[in-house]
């Protein structure tokens, strides 16, 4: 399985910034003819707008995999980095939601290892209705039977 943020998560992370950006652009129609000041509400339109494609094409960039025996994730536009984390060392998980992911019906899980890199990983972008932690977790119990790992645990 393949997860990829799409643009929803882009407007749940940017939400503020894409207001301010169309506001700057709105706002370049009714800016005095002075050309100092249409200077400096065009050069803030141009710096805003590149930096929301940035934001976006750094997010898009992202992706994570989930194989039988690993959770792969990778980023990075230019240069790419992969981390890879053995199933078997994963011991927790969580999910959250901010108020945008809410109202957009997408969350964020995060996965919580052994693995000395990687010991907290952050999925963002995930559906609401995807069971992605149920997923896993059958994964993680699979791949702990096949390599005959036990828990033990103070109760």
């Amino acid at each position: 399985m393949t997860i990829t943020p799409g643009p929803k998560q882009f407007l749940a992370d940017n939400w503020l910034l894409i207001i301010v950006t169309t506001a700057a652009m709105i706002g370049t129609d009714y800016t005095p003819h002075d050309p100092r000041v249409r200077l400096v509400v065009v050069t803030s339109v141009v710096m805003l707008s590149l930096a929301l494609i940035v934001q976006y094409l750094q997010m898009s960039a992202k992706k994570w995999t989930i194989t039988g025996q690993n959770l792969c994730s990778q980023s990075g536009i230019l240069s790419k980095k992969k981390d890879y984390i053995e199933l078997y060392r994963i011991v927790d998980y969580a999910e959250r939601q901010s108020l945008m992911q809410n109202i957009l019906r997408i969350k964020t899980v995060t996965v919580m290892s052994t693995d000395k890199s990687d010991p907290q990983l952050d999925i963002i972008g995930v559906p609401y209705s995807l069971d992605l932690v149920g997923f896993i977790r059958n994964k993680v119990e699979l791949c702990k039977q096949e390599r005959k790992i036990y828990e033990i645990t103070n109760n």
